[in-house]
């Protein structure tokens, strides 16, 4: 079954190079030039030994899954009297502040005054039962991260805010079109949860996985996930 998820311009006139698009879409140039071997295999044994995290089918899956909203406008930060400073090329507001004391003690809070967020264009609209997690786009080298959180919205579809906090002393210019948050929806099921020992599905699974010298995961226990 394929559900569909409807990102609303609420501005009306974003243009299409900067809309929310799958994540595999755009994925980071480091990953797409990284080969799948640093050296050259001769057996299968050394293509195990020599394979990168090109061959991880769990990372592919986190850099492939879900949505990407992008940064709406260039964005400078400078500093400023010892205070850091927020510039936009857009002609409407595309940064908004909280005071730093709504989050004392968040560990992204360090040597900020105001705790700056994006404001962009999209509201989102899932399938009833769904919610959306938000986070900071994985394993992309954006030089900031989000307030990650979850929102219903299944049944609140106005433009979410993401306060963020720019990270290891960056100052500089945060392209427009730059991967801004990973959207993905899931299920609101509930779960409960228990503690055991190894058990023989386990250890099943750890003899089929060990039985290839590569492909064990991706062969026998992957399944395929779907974002268009």
């Amino acid at each position: 079954m394929t559900l569909e998820v409807t990102f609303i311009d609420t501005k009306g006139d974003t243009p299409d190079e900067l809309a929310p698009r799958p994540a595999k879409d755009l994925l980071p140039e480091w990953w797409r030039t990284l080969s799948a071997s640093w050296g050259e295999a001769e057996t299968a044994a050394d293509r195990r030994r020599l394979q990168t995290v090109k061959r991880c089918v769990p990372m592919l899956d986190m850099l492939t899954s879900g949505y990407l909203l992008v940064t709406p406008t260039d964005v400078q930060v400078s500093e400023r009297d010892d205070m850091l400073w927020y510039e936009w090329a857009s002609g409407e507001q595309s940064i908004d502040f909280h005071p730093v004391a709504q989050a004392v003690g968040h560990p992204s809070s360090g040597e900020h005054q105001a705790i700056p967020k994006w404001i962009h264009p999209w509201a989102i609209r899932t399938p009833s039962g769904y919610s959306t997690l938000f986070i900071t786009p994985p394993h992309r080298p954006v030089p900031f991260r989000i307030f990650e959180a979850v929102v219903d919205t299944d049944t609140y579809n106005d433009v979410v805010a993401f306060p963020f906090m720019v990270t290891d002393g960056f100052r500089g210019l945060i392209p427009a079109g730059t991967p801004m948050v990973l959207a993905l929806p899931f299920r609101r099921d509930g779960f409960t949860h228990r503690i055991t020992t190894d058990d023989e599905r386990t250890r099943r699974t750890r003899s089929l996985l060990f039985s290839s010298f590569v492909g064990g995961y991706r062969n026998r226990f992957w399944s395929r996930k779907r974002y268009d």
